[in-house]
């Protein structure tokens, strides 16, 4: 019998208020044996009180959590939830890609596909989280979900401990100091051969990255349900005014975990692969630091946030009925008539909706202005992802700093100002009361000067270094033709280029940086105590240069670049206007579709940006970064990691790209502008110049380039809701 039917058929004076009273006090106000009541016995009254907590042993006890959940208890775990996922999905993942790429001997290409993947993941999951998690126990969902995201991290870090201990190289010449031995190799030989079997051994490590691919789409499918159906929950459970003060809460948190993921990639990054002392720093180009580490420190905060998430109940009590008189409690948060449908009816539902399924898809595509808009937004998001992905390296190899440097510079500027811009956005289109013609054309405003500004990236960098056979001739050369590292003074050292180990000479006229000590020929080595610099003498290629007594000194040669700050400055003002743009491209999406096709259209618009921007982008960066390759490592007759790049290439293509996306966008953006026609009036329900409560998600899915999908809760329950059933 239910319990809320029994308690209304009592008289007012009959009646418990269970809900301001204890237990006990309860019990004392039951009608007394014998009293006369037409509706409910004593004992069925008794029987439909709520049971004491202490006599219910739930999950709840066992977790050692006193209260009863509260939808403030969950919004507190969902934003350390978020928080946690965002680190490790937002900033962790791109700040240690260029390492994962150095200890694997992987190709950008192949680095960009491992952040691909959790894209791929979060495209098989959405749908079915959205349409079916909407049905079901979301706390449950959330938890699962999330414990499956900790799994994927803990994989991420499996393959550093499937594969055997980080080795500078794997030929004669490191064990030696890397130093040419003319002994050795006197019977013309030029090149050291590696132990049978041992560099082919150490490539099938290498393919120990597909582990990774693996784990990120684990880690994609896991993350999805936690903005998805979160942000539902909460809607559901507190008043109509406060639920965009809690879901801003959530994405507040959310965007503060990029930064504080590529700053967590920094500290982990200067702690050594092994965790083992070594002669190198991490300026050394051949240093790998700890990648995997923080895969495991995110993995164990994501395990246990979830585990208080399996104590929250299906659905809580909806404010509003506590307020209406503090009855009986009600769920308010499941649709009962969807819950009550017969199989019958279901099938009528599911074949009307089929039915009308063509009919939206047809009014969408000949949508100029929505099907422009995406492809638009599509351009923006493009390179976010790959420009992102990837800036930590170009940091590093265009401005010579340690990956550690590059991951901090790129947490406490690009990050930051993203944030600042979208609100920044969203702050214009609230004060000045923009309506959505308007809108369309701050968008392409905005566009067109974020494009002039790239354009001034171009000359804002370093030149290549020196470095014999490779960027430059060998001293007595006047030219070069190929990239080529053996001479005559060095062809009987039995040199290998498997490792990149640069030594420097600081020459009168331009500081050369040699490919390691055996390409300069030297034969001995000296360390300076207390430091890990070493010199390098008796070089016979400096010796047939006319420099017969002179050292060079491990590491890189400084090119007194003062670039950098020019280029992060322009960075953040980029970064600042093209975000700012994101939140009137999206009311001009709202705007230029019916309400009827509102949800559909923000969830197609989803799966636009995630097909044509988040999971390709990276793939493609990557394969551009490749072509500006110079000198590539080869083993077993494929190809490993690039030890150097052609600096000005890599600058013009990595920022031409960007610049030719913005481009395409601009055409977009402005083709949008030109045929755009509100289909909603300012009389409609919600005004031009708000934000809809229900579409909260969606703007500030773009503040992580990582969690797009989780654009608009309600829109994308919607959207599968009415596609598919």
């Amino acid at each position: 019998m239910n319990r809320s039917t029994n308690l209304d058929n009592l008289s007012p004076s009959e009646k418990p208020d269970i809900s301001l009273v204890s237990y006990d006090d309860q019990a004392s106000r039951l009608p007394q044996p014998g009293a006369v009541s037409t509706n409910t016995t004593y004992e069925e009254g008794a029987s439909n009180l709520p049971l004491d907590p202490s006599s219910v042993k739930t999950s709840r006890w066992r977790l050692g959590l006193p209260h009863q959940p509260t939808i403030k208890s969950f919004i507190l775990f969902l934003c350390l939830l978020i928080l946690s996922q965002g680190i490790l999905v937002s900033g962790y993942i791109n700040s240690v890609v260029t390492t994962i790429e150095k200890r694997f001997e992987l190709q950008s290409t192949s680095a960009g596909l491992i952040v691909s993947g959790y894209e791929i993941g979060s495209l098989i999951a959405v749908s079915f989280v959205s349409y079916f998690g909407g049905k079901s126990h979301r706390p449950k969902i959330i938890a699962w979900g999330s414990i499956v995201t900790a799994i994927g991290a803990f994989i991420c870090a499996l393959p550093h401990f499937m594969s055997s201990p980080y080795r500078l190289t794997s030929t004669h010449n490191f064990s030696d100091g890397n130093l040419c031995n003319n002994a050795k190799f006197a019977d013309n030989h030029t090149a050291a051969e590696p132990a049978e079997g041992e560099v082919c051994r150490n490539k099938t490590e290498n393919s120990l990255y597909i582990i990774l691919i693996f784990a990120e789409i684990l880690i994609g499918m896991g993350a999805t349900p936690v903005l998805t159906l979160g942000t539902s929950y909460i809607d559901d459970h507190v008043t109509r005014e406060n639920s965009s003060l809690y879901i801003g809460m959530l994405y507040a948190t959310g965007a503060l975990a990029p930064a504080l993921g590529f700053l967590l990639g920094s500290v982990f990054l200067n702690i050594y692969v092994d965790n083992v002392t070594v002669d190198i720093t991490p300026n050394d180009p051949r240093w790998v630091g700890c990648w995997w580490g923080g895969f495991l420190l995110c993995g164990s905060c994501i395990l246990v946030l979830a585990l208080p998430i399996f104590v929250f109940p299906r659905s809580l009590a909806k404010p509003e009925v506590l307020e209406a008189g503090n009855e009986v409690l009600e769920s308010t948060a499941i649709d009962e008539h969807d819950l009550q449908l017969s199989k019958r009816e279901k099938m009528e539902k599911l074949e009307e909706q089929l039915r009308s399924l063509p009919g939206a898809v047809w009014r969408l595509v000949t949508n100029v202005t929505f099907i422009t808009i995406c492809f638009a937004c599509a351009m923006e998001v493009s390179i976010v992802s790959g420009f992102l992905t990837f800036l930590s390296k170009f940091i590093e190899l265009q401005y010579e700093k340690t990956a550690s440097s590059a991951n901090i510079l790129t947490g406490v500027v690009a990050v930051p100002a993203a944030f600042i811009g979208i609100f920044g956005g969203g702050f214009l289109m609230k004060k000045f009361t923009i309506q959505p013609k308007p809108a369309a054309f701050l968008s392409l405003v905005c566009n067109f000067v974020s494009l002039l500004l790239i354009l001034t990236l171009f000359p804002v960098g370093c030149g290549n270094p020196s470095i014999p056979g490779i960027t430059v001739p060998f001293i007595k050369d006047s030219t070069l033709t190929s990239v080529n590292l053996s001479l005559t003074c060095n062809q009987g050292c039995g040199c290998s280029y498997d490792g990149y180990a640069p030594i420097c000479f600081e020459h009168d006229e331009m500081p050369i940086t040699y490919f390691s000590p055996c390409q300069a020929g030297c034969t001995q080595k000296t360390s300076i105590p207390g430091t890990s610099t070493k010199n390098y003498t008796e070089c016979s290629c400096l010796s047939d240069s006319g420099y017969p007594d002179a050292y060079l000194t491990s590491g890189k040669c400084d090119l007194n670049c003062t670039m950098l700050p020019v280029f992060m400055l322009l960075l953040f003002i980029i970064v600042l206007i093209s975000t700012t743009a994101q939140v009137p491209a999206l009311m001009v999406t709202i705007r230029s579709v019916s309400e009827e096709d509102k949800p559909f259209a923000l969830g197609l618009q989803i799966v636009f940006l995630r097909a044509l921007g988040y999971l390709p982008a990276p793939i493609y960066y990557g394969r551009v970064i490749d072509s500006t390759c110079l000198l590539w490592q080869t083993e077993c007759g494929s190809r490993g990691q690039c030890f150097v790049y052609d600096n000005i290439k890599y600058r013009h293509y990595y920022i031409g790209l960007c610049a030719g996306l913005k481009g395409i966008g601009f055409i977009f953006f402005l083709t949008a502008w030109f045929f755009f026609k509100p289909k909603r009036e300012a009389s409609d329900e919600i005004a031009d110049h708000e934000l809809p409560d229900d579409n909260i998600s969606t703007i500030s899915g773009h503040l992580d380039h990582r969690n797009v999908a989780e654009f608009d809760t309600s829109s994308l329950s919607d959207l599968v809701g009415s596609s598919l059933a």
